[in-house]
C-alpha cells in the first residue's frame, strides 16, 4: 500500500480527488490505503467497502477475521465510508464493523443488510450502482443512504 499511496501522492494535484472501493480483505486494504494517504496528506473522497474483513499486517495475527465483532476503523481524512454487509452469520465468514475514527471527519452510511452469503456480497447490484455513482459523482443522493448515528457508532 505504501507504494501505491506514493504513487498517488507523487502524480496528485491540488484538486485531486481520490475513491476507494474494496471487498473482503480488499475492504481493509483500502482502510491501510487511507491512512497511508493520510501521511501523506491526501484525502480520500469516498470509500465504498462490501463485506470488509480485518487484516491484520503480519500473517500470524489474521485470525482476527474469523471473529465477527472486530472493528476496522476508518482514517479521518476519508470524508465519506458507504457499507455493505451480510446478515449477522455467527458460523460463517462475514465482514466487519466499520468505525470512524473520528466520527465528525468521516461520515458511514450503512445500507441494509444483504442475505447473501460473503462469496457474493461483491455481485450485490446496489454495491455496483453506488459505485458507480460514487466514480462520476462526489456524493449519493439523501434518499439513497441512510447514516449510521454516533451512537450506534459507539456501541458496536
Amino acid at each position: 500500500m505504501d507504494t501505491l499511496a506514493e504513487l498517488i501522492w507523487r502524480l496528485a494535484t491540488d484538486t485531486v480527488s481520490v475513491k476507494i472501493y474494496g471487498y473482503s480483505w480488499g475492504g481493509a486494504a483500502s482502510v491501510r490505503l487511507a491512512r497511508q494517504l493520510h501521511k501523506r496528506g491526501i484525502e480520500v473522497e469516498a470509500m465504498v467497502l462490501s463485506d470488509a474483513v480485518y487484516r491484520h499486517s503480519y500473517w500470524l495475527g489474521n485470525w482476527r477475521a474469523f471473529f465477527p465483532r472486530i472493528k476496522i476503523v476508518v482514517p479521518w481524512n476519508v470524508k465519506r465510508v458507504y457499507w455493505f454487509f451480510q446478515k449477522d452469520s455467527w458460523w460463517k465468514i462475514s465482514g466487519h464493523w466499520i468505525i470512524a475514527h473520528f466520527p465528525d471527519a468521516t461520515t458511514v452510511f450503512e445500507y441494509p443488510k444483504a442475505s447473501v452469503s460473503h462469496a457474493y456480497m461483491d455481485d450485490l447490484r446496489a454495491f455496483h450502482s453506488v459505485s458507480d455513482t460514487v466514480s462520476r459523482r462526489k456524493y449519493i443522493p439523501v434518499t439513497q443512504q441512510r447514516e449510521v448515528s454516533n451512537e450506534k457508532q459507539i456501541s458496536l
